[in-house]
């Protein structure tokens, strides 16, 4: 794939986050012909509608988590493929100065879709690299070893 980009110009983001994920939304039996539901034997009554957002976040609250930069977020949302949405939420993460991020984190659940996500969209010459760390509940690409926390400096 390759996509006509504009040249990087503005001031540097310190962090710019891009986080997706799914839900299950109600569509007409028509959209639903020959699909699976998630009962066995039963057919669909959802479809997954994937969506995600892009913010930037540049102070920690008092337990030292980063708070969303007020009014910093954009969103991308669309029932289809997570090829197709890989693009989508790249050109919105894009728009929002990717380029210009010093440091950039991706988040997403772990669902399947998600691990299937062309992130080689996400490498480009300006990057260095990308790498899937699953936690609890949620998998985050990190890039830079992005803390979830800010660091205590004051420990040894």
């Amino acid at each position: 794939m390759q996509l006509d980009l504009p040249i990087i110009v503005g001031q540097p983001i310190p962090v710019l986050y891009i986080e997706v994920d799914g839900t299950g939304v109600p569509v007409v039996k028509k959209e639903t012909l020959g699909r699976q539901g998630k009962t066995e034997g039963q057919p669909a009554y959802t479809r997954e509608a994937k969506l995600g957002c892009a913010f930037t976040g540049t102070t920690w609250d008092s337990e030292g988590h980063a708070i969303r930069d007020p009014d910093s977020t954009t969103y991308a949302g669309a029932i289809e493929t997570a090829e197709e949405f890989g693009k989508r939420i790249y050109l919105e993460a894009w728009n929002r100065g990717w380029a210009r991020a010093q440091k950039k984190v991706f988040m997403g659940d772990g669902s399947e879709w998600i691990g299937t996500l062309p992130i080689n969209i996400f490498r480009a010459p300006f990057r260095s690299s990308i790498s899937f760390t699953p936690g609890n509940t949620c998998g985050t690409w990190h890039e830079n070893c992005i803390p979830a926390k800010k660091p205590n400096r004051d420990a040894g």
